[in-house]
Formats: structure tokens, C-alpha cells, sequence
């Protein structure tokens, strides 16, 4: 009987997983998910003897991973902080080091993981099964150090808003090991497995050596469609900097913080009427002072409606209501629809003045084609 493919993924990452050290013989199964966590390496024992031989089972779990490769295995560690640990025989090692050594032989223990946490998790587009597991992430807890970027077998899936590394798939022979951020919540895990399933379905490790004709045609075409894929994103992305550098150049201007600044006491939780009306009040005359014009003007250099500044004139400037002309305690009966309005005019004539000024900057670094 074929086995299920429940069966056929090890996981070793949730609480109620048994430790790395208390599983069957790793070769046996086509996948194994770990997060290398100390917990769920090794078994806790309540004698010395129990903890020597918990961490005998460990050490012999990293020869068993080697096997577990050679026969065509996909190992998917969830990387975290690395850590260190003081076995009962006094010998020392860390969380990373049973499964690095087989990313590079030559070398006992190669630095695969380096501290740093973040929440941008951006998927390179490599067409990996395990995209759309990392478009869900939001969150990551190490990064993957820059060995990753200088080595033939290592392909990048995910990086983060600067560029570092945090997700890759390393070919190991006819083995492979993948490194992704963990799940945060029961979704991403559900994405998680369907990745690892995806991958047994489309990468079956023992016939990588034996291709089908029509094995090879898909995986062309799969290529291509990457190929194309990346082209695409390399327009956009060279787009986007242009524009980002551009709005930042319109951020840099002091009328416009000043503007934002405004606003975002305008709309600050707990402010009162009278901060609110005094802030949009100033938003508005400063930006008439900025165009050297009266009112209407104001709102013809802007494209806005005429209504909207008089919106925020009229409210503030009601006597009755004592909003800028008094010291007095705020007033009673303002209505907080008439606020609400006004709160959204600011928001409608700095974000025409923002569009203003970005129009300036286009002006002065038109698109090179």
C-alpha cells in the first residue's frame, strides 16, 4: 500500500512534535520540517543517563540527515536564533551545526544563520513551491548569512527590504535544504505543508537522475514563465525607485513636513475640537501663504473644491464655538460629523498639495525610456 503523504513529512516544529532525538530513522521519510529550537532537538530526560542518551540519539540524527539527503530527502529548516548548548559530556554545539555541515561538507560547520529580526519578508520570484508560503509571511526571527550569496547550488527565495537573505534552497546531490522564516499562525502553517507537498509533488527526489520527456518540457516552460516573470519585476522595481526617489525629494521640502505635521495633530487620537480646527487652520493658511494667494486662489492652484477650504474657515473661525479665539475650555456642541468633514477636507488638500509638488519633481527628472 502507498503510503500517504501525511506520512511521508516529519514535522518537528510544534509543541506537540517529539524532539528530533525521539524520531524514527530520518531516512525513512521524503520530508522533515524543523525549527531548530534546543526543545525540539532534544529529549529531556530525568536521569543523567536519559540526558546521555537523548544526546546520543541527537549526534546520531545528523548522520542519519546525511542518508536522509543522499536519498533524494527535502530537509526545510525554520530558521532561528542560533543557539548554544552544554552537553552533559561538557561538549558544546549550537542549534544550526547537525544539519549545516551537510550544506558544505568541507567545512565542519559553515555560519548559515546570524541574528536580526525584521517584518519585511520579500519573496524573489523564483518560481519555488514555497512562494506563496513567504508572500504570506510578515515577520522573520534570523537572517541567513552571506555564504548563501557566493554559492553555485544555492538559489534565493525570499529577501528582506535591504537586501538580506532570508529565505533560500540549497541542493545538497539529489537532496535539498530549504530555509524559511517560521509560521507566525495556523494559516501560514497550512501554507507551509502545502508547500512542502507541492515540492514532493514536482521535485520527487530519487528520479531527479531519470527525467521524463515530458518532465523536461514542463520544466522548461516553468522556466520561461520565471524568466519572463523576473524581467517583468526587474520594469516595475526600476520604476518604483524612480518614483520612491522623487517622493522623496518632495518629503524633503519643509512646507510639505510642515503640512503633514498639521495634519497628524489634526488627527491625533485624544485631540480635542479646539486642536483639531487650530491644526487644519494652519495647514490651510500656511499653504496660502506658500502660493502668495487669497482663498480662492488657493483652491484653484490645488485642483480642490473651493467648499473644502471653506469648510475648515467656516468651523473655525465660528465665534460661538470659541475654537481659535478664546482661551476659554473647549466648547460644548461641537458636532463631530462637522469635525469629521473637516478632518477629511485637510486630508483631501495636503494630499493635492503632496500631488503638486511630486508633479514638480517629475517635471524636473522626466522618465528615461
Amino acid at each position: 500500500m502507498a503510503q500517504s503523504p501525511e506520512s511521508r513529512i516529519l514535522r518537528v516544529f510544534r509543541l506537540q512534535d517529539e524532539p528530533l532525538s525521539a524520531t524514527h530513522y530520518l531516512a525513512e521519510y521524503e520530508a522533515i520540517i524543523v525549527k531548530p529550537v534546543w526543545e525540539r532537538l532534544l529529549s529531556t530526560g530525568r536521569t543523567v543517563g536519559e540526558i546521555l542518551q537523548s544526546e546520543a540519539d541527537f549526534n546520531r540524527k545528523s548522520v542519519e540527515l546525511g542518508e536522509f539527503l543522499d536519498a533524494g530527502g527535502l530537509l526545510v529548516i525554520l530558521a532561528v536564533p542560533v543557539e548554544t548548548h552544554l552537553f552533559q559530556s561538557m561538549a558544546s554545539q549550537n542549534n544550526q551545526s547537525w544539519w549545516a555541515r551537510h550544506a558544505e561538507p568541507l567545512r565542519a560547520s559553515p555560519e548559515m544563520v546570524i541574528p536580526g529580526s525584521g517584518t519585511s519578508v520579500m519573496p524573489t520570484g523564483s518560481g519555488s513551491e514555497f512562494d506563496e508560503y513567504l508572500g504570506y509571511l510578515t515577520t522573520y526571527q534570523a537572517r541567513l548569512s552571506s555564504w548563501f550569496d557566493d554559492q553555485d547550488n544555492v538559489r534565493i527565495l525570499a529577501r528582506n527590504r535591504t537586501g538580506g537573505t532570508i529565505a533560500a534552497e540549497i541542493s545538497v546531490g539529489p537532496g535539498m535544504i530549504v530555509c524559511v522564516p517560521p509560521p507566525a499562525d495556523p494559516r501560514g502553517e497550512a501554507l507551509l505543508l502545502k508547500a512542502v507537498a507541492d515540492f514532493l509533488g514536482h521535485r520527487f527526489g530519487p528520479g531527479l537522475g531519470w527525467p521524463l520527456p515530458e518532465e523536461d518540457d514542463l520544466a522548461r516552460a516553468r522556466l520561461q514563465l520565471v524568466g519572463e516573470f523576473h524581467a517583468a519585476m526587474a520594469e516595475i522595481t526600476a520604476k518604483q525607485r524612480v518614483v520612491q526617489e522623487r517622493k522623496r525629494a518632495v518629503f524633503g521640502k519643509s512646507q510639505v513636513r510642515r503640512g503633514v505635521g498639521y495634519y497628524e495633530q489634526a488627527t491625533r487620537p485624544g485631540s480635542t475640537p479646539k486642536q483639531i480646527m487650530t491644526a487644519l487652520y494652519d495647514l490651510i493658511e500656511m499653504l496660502r501663504d506658500y502660493y502668495d494667494t487669497d482663498w480662492d486662489g488657493l483652491g484653484d492652484a490645488l485642483g480642490v473644491s473651493h467648499n473644502s477650504i471653506d469648510r475648515i474657515k467656516r468651523l473655525a473661525n465660528k465665534r460661538e464655538l470659541h475654537l481659535r479665539h478664546t482661551t476659554a475650555d473647549d466648547p460644548e456642541g461641537v458636532d463631530q460629523t462637522d469635525l469629521d468633514k473637516a478632518a477629511a477636507d485637510g486630508k483631501a488638500i495636503l494630499s493635492a498639495f503632496i500631488a503638486r509638488e511630486y508633479e514638480e519633481e517629475v517635471a524636473k527628472t522626466p522618465t528615461t525610456s
